[in-house]
C-alpha cells in the first residue's frame, strides 16, 4: 500500500511506502570477515538519476538517500523497502543528507532543508554565505548547532532551533569539502590535499597535515588515527593514489602508507572487530574490507555496476552495513551478516495504518 498527500505550507507531494517487507536474497553468502550484497533497489524505478548523497539515519533502521534533481528518498531495513520520498529542491544536486532525533537535513549548493521524516517541510535556509556547500556536520555535544563547509572559504555555524547563522568562520585552506570528528578535534579536508585539525569549539585551525599532493577524496577518523585517500599530479592530469596515508593523531606524524590495487575514492573504517579495520573504495567499484594491524593483501570485490561510477557511499553506525549509490540510481546494500542491523539500539519507525478493504455488494 502506497500513500500520497502533500507537505503543508506547499504542494510537493509526498509519498510514505506501506508496502509489506520483501524477503532477502538467500543466495548471499557472507564470507568470512568480509562483506557480500544483500540487497539492491532504484531510488526511482521510471527514472534513473544518480544519488549524490547517502546517510544512514543513526536513530531509525532507514537509510537516506538524495538524487541529482533534489529528490530525497528513504528505505528501511536491510531489505530496502521504500519508506518516504519528497522533493528537498527543483533540480539541484543533493550535497549532503543528515538525520537527527526529529528532522531530516538535506543540504543543497545554495540551502539547507528540513523535513520530518515522513516527508513534511519545516524550514529552508538559504543566506549570501551559502555560495557553493557540499557537507554539513553535526556535533554530539552541541546537537542543536550545524556546520556547513563547500567549496568556499567559510564554514557557517547554523542553529537549528534559531534558524539563523550564529557565526561565520574564515578559512585560509582553499576551501572545506568535508567535515569529521572526534572527542579532541573537528577535521576538515580541502582540495589542495590537506585535512586540517580544528578546534571543536571555535573551528579555529590548529594544525594542518597535507596527505596528498591533489584534493582529498575522502577521510575518516577513528580513536587515534586517521586514514585518507586523495590524488596526485601525474603527467599534468589529476590520478587517484594507489595508497592509503595513515596518521597517528597522538603525535600528527604519518605511518607507512597502506599500498592497493586500485585507487580508491572513499576510505572508512569498519571498527566492530577491531580499531584497525578498514574499507576502501574505487569510484569503478572495486571494494577492499581489510585490517591495517595486518595488511595481508588482498583482492578487491567488483561490485555489479554495469560500468556505471559509484557516485556516494556510508557505512551504518553498527558497522554491519555499507550503503552504495550509483550514476544509474541503484543502491546497493552490503554486509557481514544476513540479518543486519543500522543501529544497535534503533527507535521504532511509524507506518501509515493499513487502509482496510471495503466490501460492496451490488443490489
Amino acid at each position: 500500500m502506497r500513500m500520497y498527500g502533500s507537505s503543508p505550507g506547499h504542494s510537493e507531494n509526498v509519498l510514505i511506502s506501506a508496502d509489506g517487507l520483501t524477503s532477502m536474497n538467500n543466495e548471499a553468502r557472507i564470507p568470512e570477515g568480509g562483506f557480500a550484497l544483500l540487497s539492491t533497489t532504484s531510488q526511482n524505478a521510471a527514472l534513473a538519476h544518480f544519488i549524490t548523497a547517502l546517510t544512514f539515519d543513526p536513530y531509525q533502521e532507514l537509510l537516506w538517500t538524495g538524487n541529482n534533481t533534489g529528490r530525497v528518498v528513504s528505505f528501511y531495513g536491510a531489505q530496502l523497502d521504500k519508506y518516504t520520498a519528497f522533493l528537498s529542491s527543483t533540480n539541484s544536486n543533493i550535497r549532503a543528507l543528515l538525520a537527527s532525533e526529529t528532522v531530516i537535513f538535506s543540504l543543497t549548493s545554495k540551502r539547507l532543508r528540513a523535513n520530518r521524516r515522513q516527508g513534511i517541510s519545516l524550514f529552508t535556509h538559504m543566506s549570501d554565505h551559502m555560495t557553493d556547500l557540499t557537507c554539513m556536520h553535526r556535533l554530539s555535544d552541541v546537537p542543536h548547532k550545524l556546520l556547513l563547509g563547500g567549496n568556499q572559504q567559510q564554514i557557517i555555524q547554523f542553529d537549528v532551533e534559531t534558524q539563523k547563522e550564529i557565526r561565520i568562520v574564515s578559512v585560509k585552506q582553499k576551501n572545506c569539502l568535508a567535515l569529521r570528528s572526534n572527542q579532541k578535534f573537528l577535521f576538515s579536508s580541502d582540495s589542495e590535499g590537506n585535512v586540517t585539525l580544528r578546534h571543536l569549539t571555535t573551528v579555529d585551525a590548529i594544525h594542518a597535515l597535507q596527505a596528498h599532493q591533489g584534493s582529498i577524496a575522502d577521510f575518516d577518523v577513528c580513536g587515534n588515527k586517521l586514514i585518507t585517500c586523495g590524488y596526485s599530479p601525474r603527467m599534468g592530469k589529476m590520478a587517484g593514489d594507489r595508497f592509503i596515508m595513515i596518521y597517528d593523531l597522538r603525535t600528527l606524524r604519518s605511518l607507512p602508507p597502506v599500498p592497493l590495487p586500485m585507487a580508491p575514492s572513499y576510505c572508512r573504517f569498519l571498527p566492530s572487530y577491531s580499531d584497525g579495520r578498514i574499507m576502501v573504495c574505487s569510484q569503478t567499484g572495486e571494494l577492499i574490507v581489510m585490517d591495517l594491524n595486518e595488511q595481508s593483501s588482498q583482492m578487491p570485490i567488483q561490485l555489479d555496476t554495469n560500468g556505471f561510477a559509484i557516485t556516494s557511499l556510508d557505512v551504518s553506525t553498527s558497522k554491519q552495513c555499507i550503503a552504495f549509490g550509483d550514476q544509474t540510481g541503484l543502491i546497493h546494500l552490503f554486509s557481514d551478516r544476513m540479518e543486519p542491523i543500522f543501529n544497535e539500539n534503533s527507535w521504532g519507525t511509524d507506518f501509515p495504518d493499513p487502509v482496510s478493504r471495503i466490501l460492496t455488494c451490488s443490489l
